[in-house]
């Protein structure tokens, strides 16, 4: 069975329940949009060098990409993964990341940035 927003928002709520206090009013109901929240929770968490929580996140991304559906497949690669790379990493960011990350991500996120 393949995971949905559904899927999503409940792991979410299960796994992050303070990133899930970030989606707005303006955010919910828009998989893009609670996706982006994720990921500017795993960016706050990035920041604070809370290394544990951050790959956490990733390892939940690895897992989620390939039983994702259609919606939230693309929503993962674009408003998570291609969003993340394209940002202001530092160096130090990067080497988190790829020291954190499982290998489907890494894979993805080097498609846009140098990991």
């Amino acid at each position: 069975m393949k995971a949905t927003r559904e899927t999503f928002l409940n792991d979410m709520k299960m796994m992050f329940p303070n990133a899930v206090t970030l989606i707005t009013k303006y955010s919910e109901g828009l998989l893009h949009c609670e996706v982006a929240v994720l990921r500017e929770y795993f960016e706050a968490a990035l920041a604070k060098k809370k290394e544990w929580e951050c790959e956490k996140i990733l390892r939940y991304i690895g897992d989620l990409l390939p039983r994702a559906d259609e919606a939230l497949e693309n929503a993962l690669l674009v408003s998570f993964l291609e969003d993340l790379a394209l940002g202001d990493l530092s160096d130090e960011d990067k080497k988190l990341i790829s020291q954190r990350a499982p290998d489907n991500v890494l894979k993805l996120l080097r498609q846009h940035t140098k990991i």
